[in-house]
């Protein structure tokens, strides 16, 4: 466990970095943690993670964001993590790819959507922020 935490101690600092390529390559590194082990899911939330992800949801780097959008759908599965990602404001930026990202990062924006949406209090900030009409029609660009 105290590897992991260093291990992401590390990474929030390249989250933070004016390097974009850090900010990648760190968000990469978060996606896969949070993919591959459960307990992970605590370290990453408890040492800030969530809302140095959640500023990097507007990044002009389609990839990065597609990292971080899936980052937070992982770190989202665990049921402590949601009020943190919801109070962290993620909810406009996951929007935000849901309209603009990548395919990829537009299916996992909509997937992070519906996870937090599990929560009932959740629901009414959600369906508030303008998510519906980008969720009614994303199925159908699929296939333009």
């Amino acid at each position: 466990m105290a590897q992991q935490q260093q291990q992401v101690e590390i990474l929030l600092c390249k989250l933070t970095s004016v390097d974009l390529e850090d900010q990648g390559s760190a968000a990469v590194e978060i996606r896969l943690l949070a993919k591959v082990n459960a307990d992970n899911y605590v370290v990453i939330a408890e040492a800030g993670a969530i809302p140095l992800l959640v500023r990097l949801l507007s990044t002009p780097d389609s990839r990065t964001q597609e990292h971080v959008v899936t980052a937070l759908l992982n770190l989202s599965l665990c049921e402590d993590n949601k009020g943190s990602i919801i109070s962290s404001g993620a909810v406009p930026g996951i929007v935000h790819v849901l309209k603009n990202g990548r395919i990829e990062a537009r299916e996992n924006a909509a997937t992070t959507l519906f996870s937090l949406s599990i929560v009932h209090e959740n629901k009414v900030m959600i369906g508030a922020s303008g998510v519906i009409p980008p969720l009614v029609t994303f199925p159908f660009q699929l296939f333009s």
